[in-house]
C-alpha cells in the first residue's frame, strides 16, 4: 500500500502544479467523465451538513466552472501555489488522502495563505490518462469555516 500512496502523491502533485500554473485542461483531464467535486469545511463534514462551498456533480460542471472563469466572470489577476503533504490511504483501497495549504498570490502584492485542508480523492485506474489514474470523487475539507469569497480557482 505504501507503493501505491507514493505513486499517488507523485501524480496528484502534478494533478494539482496544473492548477497552479493554470493548465486547467490538464487539470480537467485527471477526473472521470462521472466525477465529482465538493468543497466543503471540516465543521460541515463532522456535523454530517450536506451544504458546501462548491458541489460539481459530473466533469461537465466543473468544466463549465473552470470556462466561467476563463472566459466570464472578472477577477483580478491572481494564481495559487499549493504546498502538499504526504498522501495516505483511506478507510478504502481507491481513497487517498493529501494534506494541503494554498496560498493566493496577487501580482505585486502580498502573498497570502488563502485555505488549507486535505483532498479526500476517490480514484480508478486509467492507462490513458497522463497521471495513470482519473478521480471519480474529490471531496476538498477546508480546515476552516471562513474563506474568501474569492474562490474563483478550484483548490
Amino acid at each position: 500500500m505504501i507503493e501505491l500512496s507514493q505513486a499517488f502523491a507523485t501524480a496528484i502533485a502534478r494533478h494539482t502544479a496544473y492548477l497552479d500554473h493554470k493548465k486547467f485542461d490538464l487539470w480537467l483531464d485527471g477526473f472521470h467523465d462521472e466525477s465529482s467535486y465538493d468543497v466543503t469545511t471540516k465543521y460541515n463534514l463532522e456535523s454530517g451538513f450536506p451544504a458546501g462551498l462548491i458541489h460539481c456533480q459530473t466533469k461537465g460542471q466543473l468544466r463549465d466552472r473552470i470556462l466561467s472563469i476563463a472566459r466570464v466572470n472578472v477577477y483580478p489577476p491572481q494564481s495559487y501555489r499549493h504546498i502538499l503533504s504526504a498522501s495516505m490511504t483511506g478507510d478504502r483501497r481507491s481513497e487517498i488522502i493529501t494534506p494541503f495549504v494554498c496560498y493566493l498570490i496577487f501580482p505585486n502584492s502580498d502573498t497570502i495563505l488563502f485555505a488549507s485542508g486535505e483532498y479526500i480523492d476517490v480514484w480508478v485506474d486509467d492507462a490513458d490518462c497522463r497521471l495513470g489514474f482519473r478521480i471519480t470523487e474529490r471531496t476538498v475539507v477546508l480546515d476552516s469555516d471562513r474563506i474568501d469569497t474569492a474562490l474563483a480557482i478550484p483548490l
